[in-house]
């Protein structure tokens, strides 16, 4: 059983986690190794590495306490400022595109394109035009940049940089799972993301700049208390009514704006593809194990919805302890070491048209596409 040699390391806004995989020639992959350590309040904030340090400190300790020995990770960033648009541009070889797609997308892209990392994932065949449609994704370099440097300070060579929703889709999406369309949503501690996909292509991207922190500093804020009690009381809690309606109406209260949101974006979604309706959600992140949250949007969606399961298909080593702990929090972390990695051969689709695979390209770099990151391109010095 041979190790990828490459490891997940998945950033979030107040927890960076890492996961290792190995991968038979034969039989299911293996999870080996998963840690994670959570960040002081706002070390990362919005996809912004603002206390280096303590990022850098954190990972450190995850590579000591929790026996990671390999350097080469695939890193993910997660930022409210991605943009995600669809577009068709001339169908270019992958190495022309790179250079020419900062030129192409110049005037659509809503941050100076100087100052921006972009790829482009090709969807489906050419138009009747001649373009390859796809999904044009921009997001600042300077967050990348920052959180790249930190990582690099660790002693950990970054190979990859992939946004974190793509990530997760990558892991909670594989062979027959992938069949028709549905929601993934993912809900993390600042920003929830909802991708929709049909068999592992996304179709739409929205990235929502609400998360559980918000429901936690209402409750604090409502009922007295303090973060740490409103968090506990969040999570334990959550709409259920028996443990104290006080809770649960504040719960209720400072969830509907996301709840709002969500149902505006599947709107979209539905209004633009009458045809290919959203039959299924599923719900990721560690915000998605609030209690009564599932409930919530069966009744909004009269659709199912279901607990995301990562380990999927995926066998646990001896080192993984306790992983109904780890399952809602660990799909980024696991689909950042599957990149590239699985065999696509069942499902009869080549490769260069899957956006997921697409996405794996994403890489650091100021205007530039599927670039190798230099930091100090970026204003830090070179590792």
């Amino acid at each position: 059983m041979a190790v990828t040699g490459v490891i997940g390391l998945d950033v979030g806004s107040s927890t960076v986690r890492a996961a290792e995989m190995s991968m038979p020639k034969q039989g299911s992959l293996t999870l080996e190794r998963f840690g994670q350590r959570a960040l002081p309040i706002g070390a990362v904030r919005a996809g912004i590495s603002m206390e280096p340090a303590a990022l850098t400190r954190a990972v450190r300790e995850l590579w000591k306490e929790d026996g990671f020995t390999g350097k080469k990770v695939n890193l993910s960033v997660n930022s409210g400022q991605v943009a995600v648009r669809s577009i068709s541009l001339p169908a270019l070889h992958p190495t022309e595109m790179r250079k020419a797609l900062p030129f192409l997308v110049r005037d659509v892209v809503p941050i100076p394109i100087d100052r921006a990392v972009l790829d482009f994932i090709p969807l489906g065949e050419l138009d009747a035009s001649g373009k390859q449609p796809g999904l044009l994704v921009a997001l600042p370099s300077e967050g990348v940049a920052g959180i790249v440097r930190a990582i690099e300070k660790a002693g950990l060579n970054v190979t990859a940089v992939d946004l974190g929703p793509f990530a997760a889709l990558r892991a909670l999406v594989r062979g027959r799972e992938a069949a028709g369309v549905s929601a993934v949503i993912d809900f993390g501690a600042t920003l929830t993301t909802v991708i929709v996909q049909s068999e592992g292509i996304p179709l739409m991207v929205r990235a929502i700049a609400r998360g559980g922190d918000e429901i936690t500093d209402v409750l604090s804020e409502r009922l007295g208390i303090s973060r740490a009690e409103a968090e506990t009381q969040k999570r334990g809690f959550g709409y259920d009514e028996s443990f104290g309606p006080d809770v649960a109406d504040v719960v209720r209260a400072a969830l509907n704006p996301l709840l709002a949101e969500i149902r505006s974006s599947l709107a979209y979604f539905a209004s633009s593809n009458q045809q290919s309706p959203v039959q299924q959600i599923r719900l990721t992140g560690g915000g998605s194990l609030l209690a009564g949250l599932r409930e919530a949007l069966i009744r909004q969606q009269n659709i199912s919805v279901e607990q995301a399961n990562p380990f999927d298909n995926i066998t646990l080593g001896s080192n993984v302890s306790d992983p109904s702990s780890i399952s809602a929090t660990s799909a980024s972390a696991i689909g950042l070491t599957l990149g590239g990695s699985l065999d696509q051969s069942a499902s009869n689709r080549p490769r260069p048209t899957d956006a997921v695979a697409a996405a794996e390209r994403l890489r650091g770099g100021s205007g530039k596409s599927a670039a190798g990151f230099d930091p100090a391109a970026q204003g830090g010095p070179a590792h």
